[in-house]
C-alpha cells in the first residue's frame, strides 16, 4: 500500500466513500507533492463532522455530538493533569473557584449534548448493557486504585507500587473516557434521540466556555509573578486549542437548518 493510499484511509469514512477514489487518483498524478495537502485535508475534515456527506441532519447531529464529547473529554483530561500538578502552579490555581465553576459548566454542557433515550424497557437495557460491557474494566481498575490509595499510608508503599497505581489510575481514566465516547457515538436513532439543533448549539457553546476559562486561567498562571512554567503554558494552550474545534463546529451548525447542504443534499 502506498503512502497516498495510507493518507486517504485517514479521512473520515463518509469522505472516503464519496471522494476517496478521486482523492487517491488526483494525489497519484501529483505524487509526493500532494502529501501536505492530504494531511491538511485530513485535519480539516475531522474538525468539521457536521458537513460530512450524510443522508439526514439527524446523522449530522449525532456526529457533532460525538465530536463534542471527544473534545470535551480531551480538555477534561488535560485539566485533570493540571489538578495532579497543583504544586507547580501558584497556590489555589488548579483547585480555585474558576476551575471548579468550569467543571460544573462542563457537566451542564454535556447534559445538554447527551442524546435522550427512547424510554422503553428494551432501549434502557440496551444502553445499560453497552455501558456495562464498555466501562466494566476501567471502572473496576479505577475503583481498585482508589481503594488502595485510601486504605494504606503512601509513605509505607514501595515506589514501584505507587508508580504502578498511578499508571493504572491514568489508564482507567483514559480507557473510561474513550469507552464513554464510543458508547455515545454508537447510540443511533433506534435507541436515542439526538439533541435538537438549538440544544446542540447551546451545549457546545457551554462546553467551549467551560474549556476556555480553565485554559485561560492556566496560561495566565504559568506566567504569573514574573515566572514562566513551560508545562503549565503547554497544558493551558492545549486546552485553548481544543476550543477551536468547538468554534469550527458552531460555525458549521448553521448547515443543520440550511435548506441546502455543502455536499448538495437537503435538510431532513
Amino acid at each position: 500500500m502506498t503512502v497516498i493510499h495510507l493518507l486517504v484511509r485517514l479521512y473520515p469514512g463518509p469522505f472516503r466513500d464519496r471522494w476517496g477514489s478521486d482523492l487517491a487518483a488526483e494525489a497519484g498524478r501529483t505524487g509526493p507533492k500532494s502529501w501536505p495537502s492530504l494531511l491538511f485535508g485530513i485535519a480539516d475534515s475531522w474538525l468539521h463532522p457536521v458537513i460530512w456527506p450524510a443522508t439526514s441532519n439527524v446523522e449530522r447531529r449525532y456526529r457533532a455530538t460525538a465530536m463534542a464529547l471527544i473534545v470535551a473529554f480531551s480538555g477534561w483530561l488535560l485539566g485533570h493533569v493540571v489538578g495532579e500538578l497543583d504544586a507547580v502552579f501558584p497556590t489555589g490555581t488548579a483547585r480555585g473557584w474558576p476551575l471548579a465553576t468550569a467543571d460544573v459548566a462542563m457537566l451542564v454542557g454535556l447534559a445538554l449534548l447527551a442524546p435522550m433515550p427512547h424510554w422503553t424497557f428494551a432501549t434502557i437495557t440496551t444502553i445499560a448493557r453497552r455501558a456495562t460491557r464498555g466501562l466494566a474494566v476501567p471502572a473496576t481498575l479505577g475503583a481498585a486504585v482508589a481503594v488502595l490509595a485510601n486504605s494504606v499510608d503512601a509513605a509505607t508503599v514501595p515506589a514501584v507500587v505507587r508508580i504502578t497505581a498511578l499508571l493504572c489510575w491514568w489508564l482507567a481514566l483514559i480507557a473510561g473516557g474513550i469507552q464513554s465516547c464510543r458508547i455515545f457515538a454508537e447510540l443511533q436513532d433506534e435507541v436515542t434521540v439526538p439533541p435538537s439543533p438549538t440544544r446542540l448549539l447551546l451545549g457546545i457553546t457551554v462546553v467551549a466556555v467551560a474549556l476556555a476559562v480553565p485554559g485561560s486561567v492556566i496560561v495566565a498562571s504559568s506566567v504569573a509573578g514574573g515566572r514562566f512554567d513551560l508545562l503549565g503554558a503547554a497544558l493551558g494552550t492545549g486546552i485553548l486549542l481544543l476550543v477551536l474545534a468547538f468554534v469550527a463546529t458552531l460555525r458549521d451548525l448553521r448547515h443543520l437548518t440550511s435548506p441546502h447542504r455543502p455536499d448538495g443534499s437537503t435538510s431532513g
